[in-house]
């Protein structure tokens, strides 16, 4: 029996709420070390400084977001693939659904900020 795709809406809704901590996250921070305000950081010390947040935060932040990113480009990719003689051929068509086209550029951009923080905090 064929997988039949959730509605794209409930699925973008999903998506606007694994984005909401990562995205809280690099807002605050780099609003804080990028360009020195403060106050929203400071505000959000005090979880950001716990030991539940350390423990929870690579599946929360990282985890949450490729759920979120994996969920929305199965919402709306469609890919065929067809057996030839000689050669395969495949096609993907994407939806034009926008809530869910912006959860997968939020995601992806937020991935690729912290990924390549944890690739630059690392390195050193």
């Amino acid at each position: 029996m064929p997988l039949t795709k959730p509605p794209a809406n409930a699925v973008a809704a999903v998506g606007m709420a694994l984005l909401f901590t990562p995205g809280l996250f690099v807002t605050a921070s780099v609003l804080k070390y990028v360009l020195g305000v403060e106050f929203l950081y400071d505000a959000l010390a005090g979880i950001f400084s716990s030991r539940a947040f350390d423990r929870a935060s690579p599946a929360l932040l990282l985890g949450g977001l490729a759920i979120a990113l994996a969920l929305n480009v199965y919402a709306v990719a469609d890919l065929s693939l067809r057996r030839g003689q000689n050669a395969g051929t495949g096609r993907v068509r994407v939806a034009r659904r926008v809530a869910n086209l912006i959860v997968i550029a939020g995601s992806a951009l937020l991935l690729t900020v912290l990924l390549g923080y944890l690739l630059i905090e690392n390195a050193a």
